[in-house]
């Protein structure tokens, strides 16, 4: 993908939806990586084989940075924000802790809003984001993120290609992707 990819070093892995046949990579700015954010990802479209057979890709400008250095809660409270949420239970085990960004204020004439964030992933499965400022727990829906990243990359198809039969089978497979992401419904 390195060849076919703009500025691929700027992105990190993000998740592999392996029932989507979708891998994730999330836009990195000062070493962090921006969670969630249509803006900055890169989606890799897999077929039944896991073999990539399309992508879409965004990317953000240049931050402007926010001078007031503040102090960030330790991990440790990040979790004790989830426990407190009862996002937590018995048997529950803290497999990584990560620092990255999140939007804050959603998209507005372009510009956005991002907040340290903690990134707490359970049992290797389930992720957490917590305000590492404030110490929110920050709702996020990874439905709703992979159904907009779909739609974008349905949207753009015909910008992608002449060839009306890939169009196609592309827009096919992303119909077919949206819904699984609609628990079998029609969009």
């Amino acid at each position: 993908m390195r060849q076919q990819v703009f500025e691929l070093d700027q992105y990190q892995y993000g998740e592999w939806d392996k029932d989507l046949h979708m891998i994730l990579f999330f836009q990195v700015k000062n070493n962090r990586p921006i969670y969630y954010n249509s803006s900055g990802m890169i989606a890799i479209y897999l077929n039944d084989k896991n073999e990539a057979v399309a992508y879409a890709q965004s990317m953000l400008d240049k931050p402007e940075s926010n001078k007031d250095k503040k102090t960030l809660i330790k991990p440790i409270e990040a979790v004790g924000k989830l426990y407190d949420n009862n996002q937590l239970i018995s048997g529950d085990e803290v497999s990584q802790i990560r620092i990255g960004y999140h939007t804050v204020v959603p998209l507005t004439n372009g510009v956005q809003v991002f907040v340290p964030t903690w990134k707490v992933t359970v049992n290797d499965k389930r992720s957490y984001f917590v305000n590492a400022i404030e110490g929110a727990v920050i709702s996020n829906d990874d439905n709703d993120f992979l159904k907009e990243i779909v739609q974008f990359t349905d949207n753009k198809l015909s910008q992608i290609s002449d060839d009306k039969s890939m169009r196609k089978d592309l827009h096919k497979m992303l119909l077919d992707k949206l819904k699984l992401l609609n628990g079998g419904e029609e969009q």
